[in-house]
This record gives C-alpha cells, structure tokens and sequence, in this order.
C-alpha cells in the first residue's frame, strides 16, 4: 500500500480508495473539484505489497498509515473493494472516520450467480466510456496477477451487511450508478436499510464507476454531502 498527497496540506483529510480493476487514477476527473479545499490522500492498494491480501489486512494497514502522518479524523470514499476496506476501517477504528462514502460497494456476500460480473467490470467500463479503457487495462496490468487474484477472492467472500449495520453515528452517503451491472442498486437499497445514519444517491446514466463516468454529477453529489 502506498499512499499519495494532493491538494490543500492545511485542508480536512479525505481518504480515497479505489476497487478492484482499478487504481488511485479513478479519481482523476473528481481532483479539481476537491484539490483546493482538502488534504487528499490517494491510496494505491496494491502497491509494494505481497501475494497475501485481505481486506482486514488492508483496513489495518490503511489505519496505521493514516495514524503515522498525524490524521486524527478524516472522510472515507471507498469505491467497490475500497469501500469494503472503509467499512473495516470505520467498525475497527472509528475514532479516525469523520464520514464515510461508499460508492457501489458489494457489501452483501455476492452469489454464485453474480461472480462473472465481477469478472465483467472492464467490459461494462469499456462499453460505456472508451476513455475507461486505459483506466482499466492499465490498472491491472501494472498488478501482480497473484494479488489480484488475493483481492478477488477476499471481496467474493465478503459479507459486511453486519460491519454496516454496526457503523452506527457515522454519517454515510451511498453512490450508485443507475446502470451498474457489477453490483446492482438492490444491494444500495438494503444497505441503506441497514445503515440508519445512510443517504442513498442514484446517479441516472451511469454504470460501475460514476466517478470516472458522470464525474461531474459523482462531485456534486460528494461536495453536498461533505459540506453537511
């Protein structure tokens, strides 16, 4: 795990964590919108790391790192697999977590039945944006294959519908594409049935990564919920 600076160094922390088939580049199109406001650090999961991964793992990890550079409280987003490890993150060490964002996360355990649309998240990207394209392959060929296979199977056996019931008091905002294939918004709508302190945000024409997708309407949504 390495972790890069942007922004405002005097600005609150805000935390982004990307999924899977991705990297920290998925934030791209949301930095100028939060660069001159905040202390953004962007966290690259797979980075200077081993074969082994899990998300407790990596929760653990993310929260000493956070600790050694003097963040006492800052605001989680975690996409898809990142917001698994925020999860874990706001449960384990709450102290750190002023808020938490997590955009089309698959907190449910997944069936059987939807395991090859995780293995469809660069078509349903590629289908929909050409500009996703280098996103996607250049992510994962930068990844050891034996990592990502680690990952995958770590966020194929999560089930944290408890881990977000019990993040209770801490202020969440769910992001869903209204067109995501991955990890439909029917796993939004009980997650935000089981997070009493939740707000569910649809973003229409939009699939798997709306950040990267609709980045103006995933900003607007973001900002409205930061400023709160």
């Amino acid at each position: 795990m390495r972790i890069h600076e942007k922004g405002n160094p005097d600005g609150a922390p805000l935390v982004l964590l990307h999924g899977l088939a991705s990297s920290a580049r998925c934030w791209e199109r949301t930095l100028p919108e939060l660069e001159r406001d905040r202390r953004l650090l962007l966290v690259d999961l797979f980075a200077g790391g081993t074969r082994r991964f899990s998300l407790e793992d990596a929760a653990t990890q993310l929260a000493e790192e956070l600790r050694a550079r003097g963040v006492t409280r800052a605001d989680l987003v975690g996409h898809s697999m990142g917001g698994l490890i925020a999860l874990h993150v706001a449960t384990s060490s709450p102290d750190l977590v002023s808020s938490l964002v997590l955009v089309g996360v698959p907190a449910m355990r997944v069936t059987r039945a939807r395991i090859g649309r995780l293995g469809a998240v660069a078509r349903s990207s590629i289908s929909r944006r050409a500009s996703a394209v280098s996103l996607v392959v250049g992510s994962l060929l930068r990844t050891s294959p034996l990592r990502v296979l680690a990952a995958t199977r770590a966020t194929l056996r999560a089930d944290l519908a408890a881990q977000a019931a019990a993040a209770t008091g801490i202020p969440t905002l769910l992001v869903w594409g209204a067109e995501d294939r991955i990890v439909p918004v029917e796993v939004g709508l009980q997650l935000a049935r089981r997070m009493p302190d939740a707000e569910l945000v649809v973003i229409p024409v939009a699939g798997h990564q709306p950040m990267w997708e609709r980045p103006e309407a995933f900003s607007e949504a973001l900002a409205a919920f930061l400023d709160r």
